[in-house]
């Protein structure tokens, strides 16, 4: 499960909110890293051997929540369709592929 957090700090107090989560499918998450080219994808691999890219930003509340956020940083935010999940194969579903071209 990979959690989106929104942080605000105020005359030295800290506002913590959730934004969004979802179920990858990656088992326990062993790391996660946003992407440099887009601030609302992010990538997560797990237990399971498994990477999955998530489009956060094609969730309306989201992007709508981090909106000024990505302003102030100067980060372009683009409307996006669809669930915003990106599969990778699993190094199983290669081994079956290279078994099937031999």
């Amino acid at each position: 499960l990979v959690k989106i957090w929104n942080v605000n700090e105020t005359g030295g107090k800290r506002d913590v909110s959730l934004v969004t989560s979802r179920d990858l499918d990656v088992g326990k998450v062993f790391t996660a890293a946003w992407s440099p080219d887009d601030a609302l994808t992010i990538a997560a691999g797990g237990s399971k051997g498994k990477l999955q890219i998530w489009d956060v930003g094609a969730n309306a509340g989201a992007r709508k929540t981090l909106a000024t956020k990505l302003k102030n940083a100067s980060v372009a935010l683009r409307e996006k369709t669809g669930d915003g999940v990106v599969g990778v194969a699993s190094d199983d579903e290669d081994d079956e592929e290279e078994e099937e071209d031999v």
